[in-house]
């Protein structure tokens, strides 16, 4: 069976490896590695994946394809783009997200695949025909670090809701937010989950709050749990932010908007704003979107032909 080693530094989430994993698992050996343990295994038989980060040496895979769906967050995230972008290794594939090609264009013959982060086709079976009773007012799933600022949306929650609501937190914690709420016991941590118990939490609760950082590089990011939670039909509480704006206009979800730093200001206290049940997720579901942008086409060819030539 042929190999795919999908190369990372073992330190972010990357949803787009399990959708991959979930839609090949029959015809493809799927492993992860970082680059460190990459550097010591024999590659010779294997697609060689690198979710992208700085890798200027290449090495002696089958076949290299670089992953840009993402940009570098944290301090001198620009420099560290330009390091990438500039002096990363030539591989025999790319896959750009719009977003990013538009920015960052590269001046070679390597073959490119526009694709966007989508959803994985399981989380079709999370969908509910009816909301069941919800044990928590709000969630949110995603990063809880002072980069992303997400005491904006706390703070806003409290300001607008105190105690009176719960709002259910699902992600890795820095440990300075959990103890800056640590008085606050409707504001429950969680820690990190696997997929499936997020999606099983997210239809637990009444609205999920999509909250998205609303500076570079999220502006040009996509909003992943946003798709998720109308893909799963949950009603849906955003922030004002260019992606999420691009999104739900791009698949037409039900959404109510509030501002980009005080997103529960003007929030109800009934939650029964229109949610996303009779939403078609089809779009955005990653075999939808592998077929229509080439790449299933790509590894049928690899497949079918074993052209695991590299350059």
């Amino acid at each position: 069976m042929l190999r795919v080693v999908f190369i990372h530094d073992g330190r972010a989430n990357y949803p787009s490896i399990g959708a991959f994993r979930e839609l090949w698992r029959a015809r493809l050996a799927i492993e992860e590695m970082t680059l460190e343990a990459a550097g010591k295994a024999d590659l010779s038989d294997a697609i060689c994946w690198y979710m992208m980060g700085f890798y200027p040496r290449k090495l002696p895979a089958a076949l290299t394809v670089h992953d840009y769906k993402s940009l570098s967050l944290g301090r001198f995230s620009a420099f560290k783009d330009f390091l990438k972008f500039r002096f990363n290794a030539k591989p025999d594939l790319r896959i750009l997200k719009q977003e990013i090609k538009a920015t960052h264009s590269f001046r070679d013959d390597v073959p490119e695949v526009i694709q966007d982060i989508g959803v994985p086709d399981s989380i079709l079976s999370y969908r509910q025909a009816v909301a069941s009773a919800a044990e928590y007012d709000f969630c949110y799933i995603g990063a809880i670090s002072r980069e992303r600022r997400i005491h904006l949306m706390i703070d806003s929650f409290l300001s607008r809701f105190a105690q009176s609501k719960t709002l259910l937190m699902m992600g890795e914690v820095e440990p300075i937010v959990r103890e800056r709420y640590r008085a606050n016991t409707n504001i429950i941590f969680t820690g990190r989950l696997t997929q499936p118990a997020l999606f099983e939490n997210m239809n637990k609760c009444a609205a999920v709050a999509c909250y998205f950082p609303n500076h570079f590089p999220h502006i040009v990011q996509t909003p992943t749990k946003l798709l998720e939670a109308a893909a799963i039909g949950s009603r849906i509480l955003a922030n004002e932010q260019p992606m999420n704006r691009v999104k739900a206009s791009e698949f037409g979800m039900q959404v109510r908007w509030g501002e980009a730093a005080d997103m529960f200001r003007d929030c109800p206290d009934q939650l029964d704003w229109a949610d996303n049940r009779q939403f078609d997720p089809a779009p955005m579901l990653t075999s939808v979107m592998s077929s229509r942008s080439g790449l299933t086409g790509y590894i049928e060819n690899v497949l079918a032909t074993g052209a695991l030539t590299s350059r």
